[in-house]
């Protein structure tokens, strides 16, 4: 459609801005002549100027659609890698949240299980300990009777050898006595037969039993 028909009787001017117009319709636009129009080389070089500005818009806008195109396309990457890192975000917190959790547990079934070991360990010494007191009690009790019936075995032996010792001396006495009896009959009849028949040599009798009492002083 040339400019004419663009302006003829009955055609909106909206109508326009909707049909697709370049710069090789601009160059190559013709007129139908009239008397008195504008000059034709004139308006050929304007029409060249307007084409040669129109594509210049044109590849601007081309450059610009192309520009925005990559730019709505990095803004879109971009945007879904910030939902990508949101949702890792959000996932990284639930892992957080659940690995804390876990923890919590491990540690709490940790700490009962510890608890548990320790109250296990503490009965387990405690029975032992009131197994060694029983048997150092036993043992103690062993000594003791084992001691006392040693005590009693050697007071017994003591006692017995102590009789025995007893018995021996007062037979020794006895016997020592007898001796004595019979030593000083036997010096009493030579004491006598030295009086009926006093030989000059003889030593005195008496001195004899005089020796034989101071013996018998001293071992008493």
């Amino acid at each position: 459609m040339t400019y004419d028909e663009l302006n003829a009787p009955g055609q909106p001017d909206e109508a326009a801005y909707h049909l697709p117009l370049t710069p090789r319709d601009l160059r190559y636009q013709t007129f139908p002549g009239r008397v008195g129009g504008y000059d034709r080389a004139a308006v050929q070089a304007t029409l060249a100027q307007a084409a040669d500005q129109l594509e210049l818009l044109l590849r601007d806008r081309h450059e610009q659609q192309t520009r925005l195109a990559e730019l709505e396309a990095r803004v879109a990457a971009y945007v879904q890698a910030e939902d990508e890192i949101r949702r890792t975000v959000v996932a990284a917190e639930r892992i957080g949240q659940e690995l804390r959790r876990n923890a919590e547990r491990e540690c709490e079934l940790l700490t009962a299980q510890a608890t548990a070991e320790r109250d296990a360990l503490l009965r387990e010494a405690r029975a032992r300990a009131l197994e060694l007191d029983a048997e150092h009690r036993a043992r103690q009790a062993e000594l003791d009777r084992s001691h006392a019936e040693r005590l009693a075995a050697l007071d017994r032996e003591y006692q017995a050898q102590a009789a025995d010792c007893a018995g021996r001396l007062k037979a020794m006495q006895h016997e020592h006595a007898q001796f004595l009896s019979s030593y000083r009959a036997l010096i009493a009849s030579f004491s006598e037969l030295a009086a009926r028949h006093t030989p000059p040599e003889l030593p005195a009798a008496p001195l004899d039993v005089n020796w034989a009492e101071e013996k018998e002083e001293q071992e008493r």
